[in-house]
């Protein structure tokens, strides 16, 4: 190497160090082509290698779409025979609740109101077996409360005993004569003047000066609630008991409280109201 640097060979070795360096890169270059591939789209190799790995994506892609379409076609039969058996399940425990005259008796209902006019009832599935479906048995049975029929209990229960299954119903029952509630009278917030709900004359006596609040468009009401039987919600029937109130009705009150707990009948509720009018705007 040292000669390379004596007086006359410099510029020898220099072409010689050249000669090396791009002969390496040279070699090296091939070999990365030969390793890799030619990647040029105008070499009748490369095109042949893309047409092939199109061809095997697009074979792969035909082979999933049919297990695809095999399975979709295998749900559908299993969702068919699923629904078919089905079916026939429900048609046969038809034919067998229609054969064992299923219906319901020993109704009982609650001690106390469930709200205004509604008791709460419940009654046994007499007729009843075990080899029929607890549950449709109930739902499908209907049953006749205060000339009210119902196609289907509102829940269904099954009590077991040592020999047999008890499928019970439970209805709340309208038209419930015991349970009916009412308002005695109703009076104007500011000056507590009567109003006749009969008539719906509530302008003797009354000033404009009662609204809700001022410019609300709505006039404040509110009743004494009528007499409960012992033992039941007064608060609970009060909130359930409706109204017509110049034409209007009102499913419930707004409120209800306690009015005049130190009067002859105190601790009796009164239902509130906020109702629509012209003169309050």
């Amino acid at each position: 190497m040292n000669k390379c640097f004596s007086s006359g060979r410099s510029k020898k070795c220099a072409l010689y160090f050249a000669f090396f360096i791009f002969g390496s890169l040279f070699f090296f270059l091939g070999g990365v082509a030969y390793r890799w591939g030619s990647v040029d789209p105008s070499d009748p190799n490369v095109r042949e290698s893309v047409i092939r790995k199109w061809r095997r994506e697009v074979d792969r892609l035909h082979r999933l779409q049919k297990d695809y379409h095999e399975q979709a076609n295998h749900w559908q039969n299993k969702s068919e025979h699923f629904e078919h058996d089905w079916r026939s399940k429900l048609e046969h425990e038809e034919r067998k609740r229609a054969q064992a005259n299923l219906y319901w008796g020993d109704f009982k209902g609650d001690p106390h109101c469930a709200s205004s006019g509604r008791r709460v009832y419940q009654a046994r599935l007499l007729n009843f077996t075990p080899s029929l479906s607890a549950i449709e048995s109930c739902k499908s049975t209907p049953a006749t409360i205060n000339n009210i029929t119902y196609d289907t209990p509102l829940y269904c229960q099954t009590k077991e005993t040592m020999s047999s299954m008890d499928v019970i119903g439970h209805w709340e029952a309208e038209n419930e004569a015991i349970c009916s509630t009412y308002w005695e009278f109703f009076e104007r917030k500011a000056n507590m003047g009567i109003f006749n709900l009969a008539s719906g004359d509530d302008s003797d006596g009354f000033y404009k000066q009662d609204c809700s609040a001022p410019g609300s468009g709505l006039r404040r009401y509110e009743a004494k609630f009528g007499d409960v039987h012992i033992g039941e919600d007064p608060e609970k029937l009060c909130l359930s008991t409706s109204v017509i109130i110049h034409g209007q009705l009102f499913n419930r009150p707004l409120a209800c409280a306690i009015r005049h707990p130190n009067t002859r009948d105190g601790g009796r509720y009164w239902g509130i109201w906020d109702v629509p009018v012209g003169d309050c705007s």
